[in-house]
Protein backbone atom coordinates (compact mmCIF):
# COMPACT_ATOMS: atom_id res chain seq x y z
CA UNK A 1 0.00 0.00 0.00
CA UNK A 2 0.77 3.78 -0.64
CA UNK A 3 -0.08 6.72 -0.26
CA UNK A 4 0.97 9.44 -2.92
CA UNK A 5 -1.69 11.79 -1.97
CA UNK A 6 -3.37 13.16 0.98
CA UNK A 7 -6.07 16.32 0.95
CA UNK A 8 -7.30 18.35 4.16
CA UNK A 9 -10.55 17.19 3.76
CA UNK A 10 -12.80 14.40 5.46
CA UNK A 11 -13.17 11.86 3.23
CA UNK A 12 -16.70 10.10 3.07
CA UNK A 13 -17.11 8.44 -0.54
CA UNK A 14 -14.15 7.06 -3.16
CA UNK A 15 -15.20 5.25 -6.47
CA UNK A 16 -13.16 4.36 -9.73
CA UNK A 17 -13.67 3.36 -13.10
CA UNK A 18 -13.15 -0.66 -13.99
CA UNK A 19 -9.45 -0.17 -14.75
CA UNK A 20 -8.97 2.27 -11.48
CA UNK A 21 -7.45 4.62 -14.16
CA UNK A 22 -10.21 7.43 -13.60
CA UNK A 23 -10.78 7.68 -9.36
CA UNK A 24 -13.02 10.28 -7.61
CA UNK A 25 -12.96 11.38 -3.80
CA UNK A 26 -15.94 13.49 -2.08
CA UNK A 27 -15.63 14.44 1.48
CA UNK A 28 -17.23 17.32 4.11
CA UNK A 29 -17.53 20.33 2.81
CA UNK A 30 -15.28 20.52 -0.22
CA UNK A 31 -15.47 20.01 -4.00
CA UNK A 32 -14.78 16.32 -5.19
CA UNK A 33 -11.52 15.21 -6.43
CA UNK A 34 -10.42 13.21 -9.24
CA UNK A 35 -7.52 11.04 -10.61
CA UNK A 36 -6.92 10.25 -14.46
CA UNK A 37 -3.66 8.40 -13.63
CA UNK A 38 -4.73 5.55 -10.98
CA UNK A 39 -4.81 7.71 -7.72
CA UNK A 40 -0.99 8.96 -8.70
CA UNK A 41 -1.90 12.63 -8.56
CA UNK A 42 -5.46 14.50 -7.70
CA UNK A 43 -6.92 17.64 -8.63
CA UNK A 44 -9.70 19.90 -7.38
CA UNK A 45 -12.92 19.74 -9.96
CA UNK A 46 -13.66 23.11 -9.40
CA UNK A 47 -16.73 22.62 -11.47
CA UNK A 48 -18.02 20.56 -8.99
CA UNK A 49 -20.23 21.59 -5.89
CA UNK A 50 -18.76 22.75 -2.90
CA UNK A 51 -20.43 21.10 -0.30
CA UNK A 52 -20.56 17.66 1.73
CA UNK A 53 -20.19 14.54 -0.14
CA UNK A 54 -22.33 11.21 0.96
CA UNK A 55 -21.23 9.06 -1.51
CA UNK A 56 -19.91 8.72 -5.41
CA UNK A 57 -20.29 6.44 -8.05
CA UNK A 58 -18.85 5.73 -11.44
CA UNK A 59 -19.22 4.22 -14.87
CA UNK A 60 -17.17 1.16 -15.93
CA UNK A 61 -15.74 3.80 -18.45
CA UNK A 62 -15.55 6.91 -16.24
CA UNK A 63 -17.62 9.02 -18.14
CA UNK A 64 -20.35 9.13 -15.94
CA UNK A 65 -19.72 10.27 -12.16
CA UNK A 66 -22.98 10.49 -9.96
CA UNK A 67 -22.58 12.01 -6.17
CA UNK A 68 -24.86 11.91 -3.26
CA UNK A 69 -24.79 14.91 -0.50
CA UNK A 70 -25.65 15.82 2.83
CA UNK A 71 -28.93 18.15 2.71
CA UNK A 72 -28.63 18.51 -1.20
CA UNK A 73 -28.80 17.56 -4.35
CA UNK A 74 -27.77 14.48 -6.73
CA UNK A 75 -25.43 15.20 -8.93
CA UNK A 76 -24.21 13.98 -12.40
CA UNK A 77 -21.24 14.61 -14.45
CA UNK A 78 -21.34 13.57 -17.96
CA UNK A 79 -18.81 15.27 -21.04
CA UNK A 80 -17.36 17.49 -18.07
CA UNK A 81 -20.47 19.02 -17.44
CA UNK A 82 -22.41 18.62 -13.66
CA UNK A 83 -26.11 18.70 -13.79
CA UNK A 84 -28.54 18.59 -9.83
CA UNK A 85 -30.81 15.57 -10.37
CA UNK A 86 -33.27 15.51 -7.17
CA UNK A 87 -32.60 18.06 -4.61
CA UNK A 88 -32.68 18.98 -0.95
CA UNK A 89 -32.43 15.03 0.67
CA UNK A 90 -30.02 13.68 3.12
CA UNK A 91 -29.17 11.25 0.33
CA UNK A 92 -27.01 8.13 1.97
CA UNK A 93 -25.50 6.30 -1.22
CA UNK A 94 -25.51 6.38 -4.98
CA UNK A 95 -25.14 3.22 -7.43
CA UNK A 96 -25.49 3.65 -11.48
CA UNK A 97 -24.75 0.57 -14.57
CA UNK A 98 -21.81 0.03 -16.35
CA UNK A 99 -22.74 2.14 -18.72
CA UNK A 100 -24.37 5.15 -16.80
CA UNK A 101 -28.11 4.18 -18.38
CA UNK A 102 -29.19 2.97 -14.65
CA UNK A 103 -28.71 5.22 -11.63
CA UNK A 104 -29.90 4.56 -8.22
CA UNK A 105 -30.22 7.24 -4.75
CA UNK A 106 -31.21 6.55 -1.57
CA UNK A 107 -32.48 8.64 1.49
CA UNK A 108 -32.15 7.87 5.37
CA UNK A 109 -35.41 6.74 6.02
CA UNK A 110 -37.13 7.95 2.95
CA UNK A 111 -37.74 6.18 -0.19
CA UNK A 112 -34.88 4.82 -3.08
CA UNK A 113 -34.76 6.20 -6.50
CA UNK A 114 -33.93 4.85 -9.34
CA UNK A 115 -33.35 5.94 -13.50
CA UNK A 116 -33.39 4.15 -16.39
CA UNK A 117 -32.49 6.43 -18.69
CA UNK A 118 -28.71 7.96 -17.22
CA UNK A 119 -30.82 10.58 -14.74
CA UNK A 120 -33.23 12.20 -16.97
CA UNK A 121 -36.28 10.70 -14.83
CA UNK A 122 -36.98 8.93 -11.63
CA UNK A 123 -38.97 6.41 -9.89
CA UNK A 124 -39.15 5.27 -6.37
CA UNK A 125 -39.37 2.40 -4.42
CA UNK A 126 -42.85 1.43 -2.37
CA UNK A 127 -40.25 0.88 0.19
CA UNK A 128 -39.62 3.58 3.15
CA UNK A 129 -36.76 2.47 5.02
CA UNK A 130 -33.30 3.60 6.79
CA UNK A 131 -31.13 2.91 3.51
CA UNK A 132 -27.37 2.87 3.88
CA UNK A 133 -25.64 1.47 0.85
CA UNK A 134 -25.99 0.53 -2.85
CA UNK A 135 -24.46 -1.23 -5.57
CA UNK A 136 -25.48 -2.33 -8.77
CA UNK A 137 -24.28 -5.15 -11.61
CA UNK A 138 -23.07 -4.13 -14.36
CA UNK A 139 -25.21 -4.47 -16.52
CA UNK A 140 -27.80 -2.59 -14.24
CA UNK A 141 -30.24 -5.68 -13.77
CA UNK A 142 -29.39 -6.35 -10.38
CA UNK A 143 -29.31 -3.71 -7.61
CA UNK A 144 -28.48 -4.66 -4.34
CA UNK A 145 -29.15 -2.32 -0.79
CA UNK A 146 -28.22 -2.48 2.84
CA UNK A 147 -30.44 -0.70 5.45
CA UNK A 148 -30.44 0.17 8.63
CA UNK A 149 -31.54 -2.37 11.51
CA UNK A 150 -33.13 -4.56 8.70
CA UNK A 151 -32.70 -6.97 5.91
CA UNK A 152 -31.06 -6.85 2.44
CA UNK A 153 -32.98 -5.67 -0.12
CA UNK A 154 -32.29 -6.40 -4.05
CA UNK A 155 -33.76 -6.02 -7.68
CA UNK A 156 -33.31 -8.19 -10.72
CA UNK A 157 -35.64 -5.75 -12.15
CA UNK A 158 -32.96 -2.67 -13.07
CA UNK A 159 -34.39 -0.98 -10.05
CA UNK A 160 -37.64 -1.78 -9.82
CA UNK A 161 -40.02 -4.16 -7.33
CA UNK A 162 -36.78 -4.16 -4.89
CA UNK A 163 -37.82 -6.66 -1.99
CA UNK A 164 -36.20 -7.77 1.10
CA UNK A 165 -34.11 -10.93 0.76
CA UNK A 166 -35.27 -13.79 2.90
CA UNK A 167 -32.05 -15.34 3.62
CA UNK A 168 -30.95 -12.32 4.89
CA UNK A 169 -30.47 -11.16 8.85
CA UNK A 170 -31.85 -8.37 10.52
CA UNK A 171 -28.94 -5.96 11.13
CA UNK A 172 -27.51 -2.72 10.36
CA UNK A 173 -26.05 -3.35 6.90
CA UNK A 174 -23.13 -0.55 6.58
CA UNK A 175 -21.84 -1.58 3.07
CA UNK A 176 -22.64 -3.78 -0.03
CA UNK A 177 -21.11 -5.21 -3.20
CA UNK A 178 -21.95 -6.68 -6.11
CA UNK A 179 -19.79 -8.84 -8.62
CA UNK A 180 -20.43 -8.15 -12.48
CA UNK A 181 -22.84 -10.90 -13.27
CA UNK A 182 -24.83 -10.05 -10.25
CA UNK A 183 -24.76 -13.57 -9.52
CA UNK A 184 -21.71 -12.41 -6.14
CA UNK A 185 -23.31 -10.37 -3.78
CA UNK A 186 -22.02 -9.34 -0.39
CA UNK A 187 -22.90 -7.16 2.88
CA UNK A 188 -21.17 -5.82 5.56
CA UNK A 189 -23.25 -5.42 9.02
CA UNK A 190 -22.12 -2.74 11.63
CA UNK A 191 -21.05 -5.52 13.97
CA UNK A 192 -18.09 -6.66 11.28
CA UNK A 193 -20.35 -9.63 10.43
CA UNK A 194 -19.85 -10.41 6.72
CA UNK A 195 -22.48 -12.09 4.46
CA UNK A 196 -22.34 -13.85 1.42
CA UNK A 197 -24.52 -14.76 -1.25
CA UNK A 198 -23.37 -16.69 -4.66
CA UNK A 199 -26.66 -16.97 -5.92
CA UNK A 200 -27.97 -13.53 -6.96
CA UNK A 201 -29.57 -13.48 -3.36
CA UNK A 202 -31.29 -16.51 -2.54
CA UNK A 203 -29.49 -18.11 0.36
CA UNK A 204 -26.76 -16.30 2.56
CA UNK A 205 -23.70 -17.60 3.96
CA UNK A 206 -22.18 -15.67 7.28
CA UNK A 207 -17.92 -17.38 6.79
CA UNK A 208 -16.81 -14.76 9.31
CA UNK A 209 -17.57 -11.84 11.71
CA UNK A 210 -14.54 -9.07 12.21
CA UNK A 211 -15.60 -8.23 15.42
CA UNK A 212 -15.30 -4.58 15.07
CA UNK A 213 -17.71 -1.79 13.95
CA UNK A 214 -18.26 -0.35 11.08
CA UNK A 215 -16.43 -0.52 7.61
CA UNK A 216 -16.71 -0.89 3.93
CA UNK A 217 -16.69 -3.56 1.24
CA UNK A 218 -15.76 -3.87 -1.86
CA UNK A 219 -16.00 -6.31 -4.93
CA UNK A 220 -13.60 -7.38 -7.91
CA UNK A 221 -15.86 -7.68 -11.19
CA UNK A 222 -15.71 -11.94 -10.60
CA UNK A 223 -16.76 -11.98 -6.58
CA UNK A 224 -13.75 -13.81 -6.10
CA UNK A 225 -11.37 -11.30 -4.66
CA UNK A 226 -12.97 -9.18 -1.71
CA UNK A 227 -12.20 -6.45 0.65
CA UNK A 228 -13.22 -5.03 3.59
CA UNK A 229 -12.30 -1.71 5.70
CA UNK A 230 -13.07 -1.40 9.19
CA UNK A 231 -12.89 0.85 12.44
CA UNK A 232 -9.87 -1.39 13.76
CA UNK A 233 -7.61 0.38 11.00
CA UNK A 234 -7.21 -3.01 9.67
CA UNK A 235 -8.09 -4.19 5.88
CA UNK A 236 -9.13 -7.64 5.62
CA UNK A 237 -9.17 -9.47 2.58
CA UNK A 238 -10.50 -12.88 0.40
CA UNK A 239 -9.29 -14.36 -2.67
CA UNK A 240 -11.87 -16.95 -2.52
CA UNK A 241 -15.42 -15.33 -2.56
CA UNK A 242 -15.65 -14.58 1.04
CA UNK A 243 -14.92 -17.85 2.46
CA UNK A 244 -11.91 -16.93 4.29
CA UNK A 245 -10.09 -13.81 5.21
CA UNK A 246 -6.90 -12.54 6.43
CA UNK A 247 -5.28 -9.80 7.46
CA UNK A 248 -3.42 -7.24 4.71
Amino acid sequence: WSSPWSGAVVWQACACDDACQNIVLGGYNSYLYLSSDYGNSFAVDASSASVSYTSVAMSSDGSYILAGTLNGFVYKKYNGVWTPLIAWKWWTAVACSGTGQYMAASVSGDVLYYSSDYGTSWSNSAHTTGWSSLAYSTSGQYLIAGVRGGKVFASSAYGASIAFLTGSSGLIWESVAISSSGQNMVALSNTGLVHCSANYGSTWTTPVTFGVSSGTIASDATGQYLLAATDSSYIYLSTDYGTTWSID
